[in-house]
C-alpha cells in the first residue's frame, strides 16, 4: 500500500514524552523509513521522573507491542512475575489467575516502571531519527493551509501536526483542538512505596470499598520484599488519615501481609475515563494516550501504546485528508468507550458488596482479547458492558436483601490464654518505662512503637489492655481506638489513652472514640494500677476482663491521685 498522507519532509511535534508519545514517534518513523520516506519528529519533553507514579504491569500483549516499537523488556530492567490476583469485598474474596503468557510487575527503587518504559521507548524512537527536547510547550495556535505554530521556551517553530501526548494537568488542556477538549476527570488518590521484608509471594490483592471514604486499593508486589500500594477516594475530598486507616483494617483483618513499612507516602492522582471532546482530532492537531482515555483499575500501559501505534499508522497513511479524521475516530472509539465505563465499573462493585469479587472472578478466564475489554489490574479481559450489568444487577439483589437480613453479628474470639497488656508509644523513652513499670508490677507486657504491628498482632492475639498514646507516627490514638473497639478480637479489650494534654475536651475525645480512660502525662501511676488490678489478678481461665462503665471511665480519669515522693 503506498503512502499517501503525510508529505516527505514533514514535521509533527509530539507535546509529552511519556510511553504514548514516545511510541508514537517509533511507531511513525518506523512506517516512514519503511516507505523510503522522510519526516521530522520533535518530542517535547517536560515531565519530571515521579518517583510517585504507579509500577507498570505488563502482559504477553503488551510485552509484544513494546518489542516491536524496538523497547525489549529484559531481565535487566528487573519485571516481576506475577501469580494472581486477589480481589476483596466485604469479607469475601475470590482468587484471579493471570493472563495467558503471564503478568509482570516493572518498577525499581531509583525508578517507577513508567520511567523505565518511557527511556526505552524513547532511547528507541531517537535510534530512528527522532529529537527530544528539554521544554515546555506554552501554546499552540492555528496557522493557514492547517499548520501549527508552536512556542516553547522562548522558541518558535511551525509544524505540519501537533500530537498532544501531555500529561492530563497540563496547562494546554483549556485552549487543546480548539477549545473543543475536555481531560479525563481525575481522582484523588494516595500512593506509598511499601518494604515487606518478610512477604515473598507474588500475589496481587485489589480490595472494594474498604471504607466510605475508598473506592479502591490496590497492593503490587514488586519483587525483593517491595511492594506500591494505592488507594482511590471517592471523590475529592481524600486525606491521608483516611488511607491510614483503610491500611490499619485491612491489616488488622489480615488482608494486607504483615510488618509492612510505608516509604514516600504521598498524595497523588489517577484518571478516570475518557476525555470529553466534541472530536479527538481537529486540523493539524490528535490526541493520543492518558490525554485521551485511562483505566482507573489498570495500571497497565497497552491502551496508551495502542492508541499512539494506531494514530501514527492512518497519520501516515491518511494524513490531513478528510477520511483521516472518520478512520482513526473509528479505531479509537473502543479504547474511549470502554474506558468511560471506568467509573461504573467501581462504583457498581461497592454496591455488589461480598458478592463482588466471585462474581468477577468468574467472569475472568484468563484470555486475552482485543484492548477494549475491562482489565481488572492486568488480570483477565472481562466484557465491559456484561460486567457492569452483573454487577449493577447483583448489587441491587445484595441491597434489597440486606434490607431484609439485617446487620450479622460477629461472635468474638476466644480470649487469650493469659493476662496481656500491649503498649504503643513511638517515643521510646516512654515506651520503656510503661514497659518497666508493667512488668514490675506483674503484668505480661508487649510493647510495640507502629500502630500498624499492633493491629496485625492484637487481630490475631487480643490482649486484657492495650495503653496507647493519642500521637502516633501515622493516625491518631482515636482513630486507633475506633478501629479497635469495632473488631470483635478487641471489643472488649481495656483500652486506654495517654496524651500530653490534660484538657477535658481532649478526656472527653477519647472516651467517645471508645476508650475506657484518659491519662494525661505524667501519667498517675497510682490511678493505672488501680485500672489495671482486675488484669493483673486474672487467671486464665477467668474470661475477659471486665470493662470500665463510663462513669467508672470518667472516674478514673479525672482523680486527682498523685504519686508519692519517691514511688520509683
Amino acid at each position: 500500500m503506498a503512502a499517501v498522507g503525510l508529505e516527505d519532509g514533514a514535521r509533527i511535534a509530539v507535546v509529552g514524552a511519556g510511553p504514548a508519545g514516545a511510541a508514537f514517534a517509533s511507531s511513525l518513523l518506523t512506517a516512514v523509513r519503511a516507505f523510503g520516506r522522510q519526516a521530522e519528529v520533535v518530542l517535547f519533553d517536560a515531565d519530571a521522573s515521579d518517583r510517585r507514579a504507579l509500577p507498570v504491569l505488563l502482559d504477553l500483549k503488551t510485552r509484544c507491542r513494546l518489542a516491536s516499537l524496538g523497547a525489549v523488556i529484559t531481565a535487566d530492567n528487573a519485571p516481576f512475575a506475577l501469580r494472581g490476583l486477589i480481589v476483596h469485598g466485604a469479607g469475601r474474596s475470590a482468587f484471579i489467575a493471570p493472563p495467558n503468557g503471564g503478568l509482570w510487575s516493572l518498577d525499581t527503587p531509583a525508578r517507577s516502571g513508567r520511567d523505565l518504559v518511557k527511556r526505552l521507548l524513547l532511547d528507541a524512537a531517537i535510534a530512528r531519527g527522532a529529537t527530544v527536547r528539554s521544554a515546555t510547550v506554552e501554546s499552540i495556535e492555528p496557522m493557514p493551509l492547517g499548520e501549527q505554530r508552536l512556542r516553547s521556551s522562548g522558541r518558535t517553530e511551525t509544524f505540519q501536526c501537533v500530537v498532544g501526548a501531555f500529561g492530563v494537568q497540563s496547562p494546554l488542556s483549556d485552549e487543546w483542538l480548539h477549545g473543543r477538549y475536555r481531560a479525563p476527570p481525575v481522582r484523588l488518590a494516595w500512593h506509598a512505596r511499601v518494604s515487606c521484608p518478610h512477604h515473598h509471594d507474588a500475589m496481587m490483592r485489589l480490595v472494594l470499598a474498604p471504607t466510605p471514604a475508598i473506592e479502591a486499593i490496590a497492593f503490587i508486589p514488586l519483587g525483593h520484599g517491595r511492594a506500591s500500594l494505592l488507594a482511590i477516594g471517592r471523590d475529592t475530598s481524600l486525606e491521608q488519615i483516611h488511607a491510614i486507616e483503610a491500611i490499619a483494617r485491612l491489616l488488622r483483618d489480615g488482608v494486607l501481609p504483615s510488618r509492612l513499612d510505608l516509604d514516600s507516602p504521598g498524595p497523588t492522582r489517577v484518571t478516570l475515563g475518557a476525555g470529553i471532546t466534541k472530536s479527538l482530532f481537529a486540523p493539524g492537531q490528535l490526541t493520543i494516550g492518558a490525554a485521551a482515555h485511562s483505566h482507573l483499575v489498570d495500571p497497565g500501559i497497552y491502551p496508551a501504546i495502542a492508541s499512539a501505534t494506531r494514530s501514527a499508522r492512518l497519520l501516515f497513511t491518511l494524513g490531513e485528508r478528510a477520511l483521516f479524521n472518520d478512520k482513526l475516530a473509528l479505531l479509537q472509539d473502543d479504547l474511549t468507550r470502554h474506558a468511560a465505563l471506568q467509573p461504573r465499573f467501581l462504583r457498581h462493585a461497592r454496591r455488589a458488596g461480598p458478592l463482588a469479587p466471585e462474581l468477577l472472578a468468574s467472569l475472568s478466564d484468563g484470555r486475552q482479547r482485543s484492548s477494549e475489554g475491562l482489565s481488572i489490574l492486568g488480570f483477565g479481559q472481562l466484557a465491559a458492558l456484561k460486567t457492569l450489568q452483573k454487577l449493577f444487577w447483583t448489587g441491587l439483589r445484595h441491597t434489597v436483601g440486606r434490607l431484609f437480613r439485617g446487620p450479622k453479628r460477629m461472635d468474638s474470639p476466644p480470649s487469650p490464654p493469659r493476662p496481656l497488656v500491649y503498649v504503643l508509644d513511638d517515643d521510646p523513652a516512654q515506651r520503656d518505662l510503661l514497659t518497666t513499670w508493667l512488668a514490675g508490677q506483674g503484668q505480661r507486657v508487649r510493647a510495640f512503637d507502629s500502630e500498624f504491628s499492633l493491629i496485625e498482632v492484637a487481630a490475631e492475639q487480643p490482649p486484657r489492655a492495650i495503653i496507647l498514646d493519642v500521637v502516633l507516627k501515622w493516625m491518631d490514638g482515636l482513630t486507633l481506638c475506633r478501629l479497635l473497639r469495632e473488631h470483635p478480637a478487641t471489643r472488649d479489650t481495656v483500652l486506654i489513652a495517654i496524651s500530653n494534654l490534660a484538657r477535658q475536651s481532649d478526656m472527653e475525645a477519647a472516651l467517645k472514640a471508645g476508650a475506657d480512660a484518659f491519662f494525661s502525662k505524667p501519667i498517675d501511676f497510682i490511678r493505672l494500677a488501680r485500672l489495671l488490678e482486675p488484669v493483673r489478678n486474672m487467671s486464665d481461665d477467668n474470661g475477659r476482663t471486665k470493662r470500665p462503665n463510663s462513669d467508672e471511665a470518667t472516674d478514673l480519669s479525672a482523680e486527682g491521685d498523685s504519686l508519692p515522693e519517691g514511688f520509683f
